[in-house]
């Protein structure tokens, strides 16, 4: 995963309007009216919501042969596609 540099501004929205922005969206509000009820830019709006819904999340799974693989998720598309495996003897692909 990569990691990601959040700007000052955008981590002083998120930590003043996390609650806020999180019941905007679980009550299906559109981000232009969310923008204007929290005061923020439209686009402001939009990172913040990248940051608190990611996208791309990954995942780890133990198989039954004690390896270990890593997934990334597209939730757009609703496919994974692996990221890593680790085999049983410790090999990685």
């Amino acid at each position: 995963m990569t990691e990601q540099k959040l700007s000052p501004k955008l981590l002083h929205n998120l930590e003043q309007n996390y609650t806020q922005v999180a019941l905007m969206w679980q009550e299906g509000l559109p981000l232009e009216d969310a923008a204007s009820n929290i005061r923020v830019s439209y686009e402001d709006l939009e990172d913040m919501h990248l940051v608190m819904l990611n996208p791309y999340p990954t995942y780890t799974i133990d198989n039954i042969f004690g390896g270990r693989v890593n997934y990334k998720f597209n939730s757009h598309s609703l496919q994974s596609t692996i990221i890593s495996q680790n085999i049983e003897d410790g090999d990685r692909v």
